[in-house]
C-alpha cells in the first residue's frame, strides 16, 4: 500500500500553515495586498527550512482565481494543478543538474511567451548558486527587464556564491533556521492526527538533531514511526540515533579534569563499543563546554555545571570548544571516526593553560610586579617528559606569565618551565602606509565574493581618523549597502588592530584601482609574449618555409 511521506503529506499549502518563518511571510503578505509584486525573488537558508515551499505557495497565490485574504484558496483548478506539478505556467529546474547556460537560455526564450493557463509564468529556480558563471551571465538581461507577466523565484542554501549582479535584481527573503521548541510542537500536532503515540521528550530529541530543518525533523520522525511500530518513546529514539547520555559527557569532562590520558582512552573505546554515534557524542560535548563559559561569564545558571565552571579556567574552556570544533569538521570527512575521535579527546587533555586558582595566581603575580621583557629560549619553554605516558603539554595563552610558572600533571611530578616574553602578545597595531591596491592585495583572500568586486574596482582617495574614503565604479552600487560596509570595516579593523571605517562614494571611470591595475599588468604580458612569438627563430623559418601565419588571438601568455 502507497505511503506518502510525512515531508510531503504535511508541507504547507498556504503562508499561515508555514513555521517560524513570520518575517518573510509577512512581507509576502504585504506585496500581495499592496499589488506590489517584484520581478524576482532570491530565498535563502539551510537545507529544509522552507525555500521551495514558499516559492510554491506564491506561485500559487499569484495564480489563484479565487485569493483569500492574500492566501491562495487551495481549491480553484489553477492551485490543484500546481500543488500536483501539472501547471504549466509553473516551471520548477533543479539547477543542480542544469547549470549550464544552453538550460538558462532556454528558459529565457520560453519566458518572453505569454503565460498559456495562469496570469503569471514562475520559474522557480531551485540551488541557483550550481549554475555556471556563462549561465548567471545569461540571466542578467532578464532579471533586469523580464517581462511583465514573468516571476523569478531563485533559491539557495550558498548566498555566497551567488553573484553580486544577481542579489542586486532580486528581492532577498532569509530564511531562519526553526528552533527546537517549534520542531518538537509541530510534530506533536502532526503525530496526534496520525494517530501516533508518543512522548515529548522523544520529539525535543528529534527536534535537537534536525538542527533547524523541518525536513529533516519529519524524515527523522518516519524513520522512528518505523522503528519504533508507532509508539514513539525516549530509550528508543536514543538508540535508534546513537545518542549518548549525558552521564557519558559528563564522566568525560571529570576525567579531563583528572588529565588522565589512560582512562579517557578507555572511557572513549567503551563509548565506541556501545555502537553510539561518535559525531554526535563531540557535538553535546561541544554544547555543554558552550554552556559552561556561558556559566562562568554569568549568562547560565546551571547548578551541575557550575562545578565544571571552577574546574576549568575560561581559556580552557574556549580552547576545548575549539578542539571540539576541529574534531567535528574531521569526523565528518574522515572514513575513521573512531581515530578522530579519541584524539580529538586526548588533544583536550594534553592542551590546558590551567585551572581557575593557577590562573588567579598568575594574575595576582603580575598585579604585585611588572612583566619583564626577556627572550623566550627553545631549551626552557619546551618541558621535557621523562615518561613514555601521555602528558599534558603546555599551551602559552595571549597572556604575558611570569616565571617560573608550574604545570600541575596530576598524574606526574610537577614540571617547572621558564617562559620569558621578549614582545607584547596583544594584537600588533599596523599603521596604513598609503598604498591601497598593496593594501587589497594582502587581504584579497579574506575577501568574499560579494565585498571583493567593489574593493577591486574602488579607488583610494584619502585616509584620515581612521577612515577610508573610496571612489567605487558606480555599476556596483546597487550592491552596496550597510551590512557590506560593516563586513568591509569588520575585516580591516581586525588587520590593522584598531577600528576603521569606510565612506563609499560612486563615479564613472574610477580608474586606479586593482582591476584597472590587472588589466593593465595582463595586456603587459600578452604584448611580451606576442612579441616573443613574433621575434622567435623557429616560427619565422616555419613562415619561411611553409608560408604558415599566426591564428589570430592565439597567443597566450603563461
Amino acid at each position: 500500500m502507497a505511503n506518502t511521506v510525512l515531508a510531503r503529506k504535511w508541507r504547507p499549502k498556504k503562508f499561515a500553515d508555514l513555521i517560524g518563518q513570520q518575517t518573510a511571510v509577512t512581507v509576502l503578505n504585504n506585496i500581495l495586498k499592496n499589488h506590489r509584486m517584484h520581478h524576482a525573488y532570491l530565498l535563502t537558508g539551510t537545507r529544509g527550512v522552507g525555500k521551495t515551499t514558499i516559492a510554491r505557495i506564491i506561485a500559487r497565490a499569484l495564480n489563484c482565481t479565487d485569493l483569500q485574504i492574500n492566501e491562495p484558496c487551495g481549491a480553484c483548478k489553477n492551485c490543484v494543478d500546481i500543488d500536483k506539478g501539472n501547471f504549466v505556467d509553473v516551471i520548477e529546474i533543479d539547477a543542480a543538474s542544469n547549470t549550464g547556460v544552453d538550460n538558462i537560455r532556454e528558459l529565457i526564450d520560453n519566458a518572453g511567451y505569454a503565460p498559456t493557463m495562469g496570469k503569471y509564468k514562475v520559474y522557480i529556480i531551485d540551488e541557483v548558486h550550481m549554475l555556471s558563471k556563462s549561465a548567471f551571465n545569461a540571466m542578467l538581461k532578464t532579471l533586469e527587464e523580464p517581462p511583465l507577466h514573468a516571476v523569478f523565484i531563485l533559491a539557495t542554501t550558498d548566498l555566497q556564491k551567488v553573484p553580486v549582479t544577481i542579489l542586486s535584481r532580486c528581492l532577498q527573503l532569509k530564511l531562519r533556521n526553526l528552533l527546537p521548541p517549534e520542531i518538537a510542537t509541530h510534530l506533536a500536532s502532526i503525530l496526534k492526527q496520525e494517530n501516533i503515540s508518543f512522548e515529548n521528550e522523544a520529539l525535543n530529541v528529534i527536534a535537537h538533531t534536525a538542527y533547524g530543518s523541518m525536513r529533516d525533523a519529519l524524515s527523522i520522525t518516519d524513520q522512528a514511526i518505523a522503528y519504533t511500530n508507532n509508539i514513539i518513546n525516549l530509550a528508543d529514539i536514543k538508540t535508534m540515533l546513537g545518542i549518548t547520555d549525558d552521564e557519558f559527557i559528563y564522566t568525560l569532562l571529570d576525567t579531563i579534569n583528572e588529565q588522565n590520558s589512560s582512562k579517557l582512552t578507555v572511557i572513549a573505546t567503551d563509548i565506541y563499543n556501545q555502537g553510539c554515534d561518535l559525531e554526535n557524542v563531540l557535538l553535546k560535548l561541544n554544547q555543554i563546554l558552550c554552556n559552561i563559559s556561558l556559566v562562568q561569564l554569568g549568562g547560565l545558571d546551571e547548578e551541575r555545571l557550575k562545578f565544571y565552571a571552577n574546574c576549568f579556567s575560561i581559556n580552557d574552556v574556549q580552547l576545548y570548544f575549539e578542539i571540539t570544533n576541529l574534531g567535528l569538521e574531521q569526523i565528518v570527512k574522515g572514513n575513521n571516526k573512531f581515530q578522530v575521535f579519541i584524539m580529538t579527546l586526548l588533544r583536550i587533555a594534553a592542551f590546558t593553560i590551567g585551572s581557575n586558582n593557577d590562573k588567579q595566581a598568575i594574575i595576582n603575580s603580575r598585579n604585585q610586579a611588572p612583566a619583564p621583557n626577556l627572550a623566550i629560549t627553545e631549551e626552557t619553554a619546551t618541558p621535557k617528559f621523562e615518561s613514555n605516558l601521555v602528558q599534558p603539554a603546555t599551551l602559552i595563552s595571549n597572556t604575558p606569565i611570569i616565571p617560573p610558572f608550574v604545570l600541575d600533571t596530576k598524574n606526574s611530578s610537577p614540571v617547572q618551565a621558564t617562559i620569558t616574553i621578549t614582545e607584547s602578545f596583544c594584537p600588533q597595531v599596523k599603521q596604513f602606509d598609503g598604498d591601497w591596491i598593496a593594501l587589497i592585495e594582502e587581504l584579497e583572500n579574506k575577501l568574499d565574493k560579494a565585498i571583493h568586486p567593489v574593493l577591486a574596482n574602488a579607488k583610494f582617495n584619502s585616509y584620515a581618523n581612521k577612515q577610508f574614503n573610496l571612489i567605487v565604479d558606480n555599476k556596483y552600487e546597487s550592491a552596496v549597502n550597510a551590512s557590506l560596509i560593516h563586513n568591509i570595516s569588520k575585516i580591516f579593523s581586525e588587520y590593522f588592530g584598531y577600528t576603521v571605517t569606510f565612506d563609499l562614494q560612486f563615479s564613472e571611470n574610477v580608474g586606479a584601482t586593482l582591476k584597472e591595475k590587472r588589466n593593465t599588468e595582463k595586456e603587459e604580458k600578452q604584448k611580451i609574449a606576442e612579441e616573443a612569438i613574433k621575434n622567435d627563430a623557429n616560427l619565422i623559418k616555419m613562415q619561411q618555409l611553409f608560408s604558415a601565419t599566426i591564428v589570430p588571438n592565439s597567443i597566450k601568455p603563461i
